[in-house]
């Protein structure tokens, strides 16, 4: 009787006598079809199973090898966040950021000895909240301009009270945008 799965002969069920010695009647050749179907529904499934496992096999190694590489560049990529850190601190120039909230990401040393505010004090407030001797508007206007055109804006602001100094100041800004 022949074993055949997805239309390929897979083996053969070869039965050469009874044990009472007569012929196979159709009952017992039904059986036995229904036996080979049976058999070849389970070699099938072996060998998908098999398919299946080594796909496996391969697929966790890639991810293995995808892993150990963005691992690699996740530290990469935290060495140069540090290291953008430390030249940021080390500048005197007054150097912040904001999100597109006008929420501020960065406030370096410069920044905090030029306004006497110290950077856990200021990070995530709203920039105008902090900066309440700024005129909002002209300064909003400048951002909302460098957002729309992608272009680097210089301003020059008077301020008052800055660093605890009630004499007027004029601030030069640079205003960029970030290219993420």
């Amino acid at each position: 009787v022949p074993i055949v799965a997805r239309d390929k002969l897979v083996g053969v069920i070869n039965v050469t006598e009874k044990a009472t010695a007569t012929p196979f009647n159709a009952d017992e050749l039904e059986l036995l079809f229904i036996l080979a179907n049976h058999v070849a529904i389970a070699i099938d499934n072996m060998r998908l199973y098999d398919r299946v496992k080594r796909f496996n096999v391969q697929l966790e190694s890639k991810v293995k090898d995808a892993t150990q590489e963005l691992k690699k560049t996740i530290e990469h990529t935290l060495v140069l966040q540090r290291y953008k850190e430390d030249i940021l601190e080390s500048l005197t120039t007054g150097i912040y950021v904001l999100d597109k909230h006008n929420r501020i990401t960065l406030w370096n040393r410069g920044m905090e000895i030029k306004y006497g505010l110290k950077r856990e004090a200021v990070l995530g407030q709203e920039l105008f909240h902090v900066l309440q001797n700024v005129k909002p508007e002209i300064l909003m206007r400048t951002i909302d301009e460098v957002h729309e055109t992608g272009k680097h804006v210089v301003l020059d602001l008077v301020h008052h009270r800055v660093n605890g100094d009630e004499q007027m100041r004029v601030i030069n800004y640079h205003i960029f945008p970030l290219q993420t």
